[in-house]
């Protein structure tokens, strides 16, 4: 979050190292979540899917599915920010085989991604519910990272209505500017310098 990547990758994966070494290989194939994390605050989102494909590889072999639904939702979400809708949808649908109503991290991300997949594809009426299920879901956890996703995209979503596109970014970016993630601050401003006035 501060920008030091090289030290977080390092960290990232000794953490990896000592799982595999323990045999704890679910917990090493889910370690491609931290992984991606690293990488996307690190700009490098090619190396956050490749990653994350991995690791949902991982744990398909090993038959685990707890993991894997919350790997597929962040492969999801990185294909939908950069507009890869149809493959976006297709891991949400894997994520919904096995997904439960309460995890409430997949809940809000499966919602804030189906979203903009429906505004997508036009349906501007789908989009809004499944964005405004996903930041009123996250208003009822405490991980900063989920509750800026739920407004970061019902923002994309919603960019044909610019006063509640650029509401929903503006507080997006407030989120993340105050737990000082800087990388997923300055996306965010991106997004709303896009969104017009």
């Amino acid at each position: 979050m501060r920008g030091e990547v090289e030290v977080a990758r390092t960290h990232v994966r000794a953490a990896i190292d000592a799982k595999r070494e323990a045999g704890e290989l679910v917990e090493a194939a889910s370690m491609a979540q931290a992984m991606a994390f690293v990488e996307t605050r690190a700009g490098d989102i090619a190396a956050a899917e490749r990653v994350l494909r991995t690791g949902i590889a991982e744990l398909e072999e090993v038959g685990n599915v707890s993991y894997r639904g919350t790997s597929c939702l962040m492969l999801a979400r990185l294909l939908a920010r950069r507009g890869t809708i149809d493959e976006a949808a297709h891991w949400c649908s894997v994520a919904r085989q096995t997904m439960t109503d309460d995890d409430l991290v997949d809940v809000v991300m499966i919602n804030a991604v189906e979203g903009l997949v429906a505004a997508h594809r036009g349906d501007h009426a789908e989009a809004e519910q499944l964005t405004a299920w996903a930041i009123e879901v996250a208003a009822t956890i405490d991980f900063y990272e989920t509750k800026a996703d739920g407004f970061e995209f019902r923002a994309r979503a919603l960019a044909g209505k610019q006063e509640q596109a650029r509401k929903a970014a503006a507080t997006a970016l407030a989120i993340h500017e105050a737990k000082g993630d800087q990388p997923a601050a300055r996306w965010i401003r991106e997004l709303l310098d896009s969104l017009p006035s």
